[in-house]
């Protein structure tokens, strides 16, 4: 990538930070311009940081903030738990109504 691809706005902040690594953000949020950056990155300057190197995000931190994306796979097995713990739930009930009633198939009650 040349110099000449990269946003003036990007190349002005970054000279502005005065950092020798400066982190971008994944994108910049359209209804309040302030740049979005992953919860990965979320302590990445301070980590740079111990190790010496003079990192800073593009964005000050009144400008930035980050974001957690859940993966596919545990939100899958979050919708299948609940649909095995309803389940046994409406078990559950369905089995209480027929002893209350009296109309349990109980094979352990002696008729």
């Amino acid at each position: 990538m040349s110099d000449e691809d990269i946003p003036d706005r990007i190349r002005a902040r970054a000279v502005e930070t005065g950092a020798d690594i400066v982190i971008l953000p994944e994108r910049v949020d359209e209804q309040s311009g302030k740049g979005v950056y992953a919860q990965d990155n979320l302590l990445l300057v301070k980590r740079l940081k111990q190790e010496g190197v003079n990192a800073e995000y593009l964005d000050a931190s009144a400008d930035r903030y980050f974001v957690t994306q859940k993966s596919a796979i545990l939100l899958l097995a979050g919708t299948i738990g609940i649909g095995i713990v309803s389940s046994a739930a409406w078990g559950g009930i369905k089995k209480t109504v027929l002893l209350v009633r009296g109309n349990s198939h109980d094979p352990s009650r002696s008729t």
